[in-house]
């Protein structure tokens, strides 16, 4: 699960700024926003890792009788 880890925190980074710039939303400060990206990204990367595995535990789990 770590190792996708980056890669999706990079795509979501990028999905995360299109979508706020798509507000247009006038920048007051770079820095800040640059940091709400950030945060963005890792709270839909940490919640999109969490899904998948808990779809995948669901999809694989074996009955062990």
């Amino acid at each position: 699960m770590v190792k996708y880890f980056w890669p999706m925190f990079f795509v979501d980074l990028i999905v995360t700024f299109l979508m706020l710039k798509s507000f247009n939303i006038p920048a007051q400060n770079y820095l800040a926003d640059f940091l709400i990206y950030i945060a963005f990204a890792v709270v839909w990367t940490v919640v999109l890792l969490l899904v998948s595995s808990k779809f995948r535990n669901l999809m694989f789990r074996t009955k062990s009788e």
